[in-house]
């Protein structure tokens, strides 16, 4: 799966796209990111909004998933 990622350009997602993924609040995901439990968005020059990287999100997600307890 790794191998696939490096050939691929990565998909960058937005915050509602994040928000549904993890169902979590903007406010929630930005307190994880300020912790520095959650990963950084990526600012794109010339627009003024900011992405995630999916797959780190969703590797985000498996992790929590993974987490005893969760």
């Amino acid at each position: 799966m790794g191998e696939k990622r490096s050939q691929t350009k990565p998909l960058l997602i937005s915050i509602k796209r994040v928000m549904d993924l993890t169902s979590m609040s903007k406010s929630g995901i930005y307190k994880q990111i300020s912790m520095g439990k959650f990963p950084h968005p990526k600012k794109t020059p010339g627009i003024r909004r900011v992405f995630w990287v999916e797959h780190e999100v969703l590797d985000w997600i498996q992790a929590v998933r993974e987490t005893p307890g969760w």
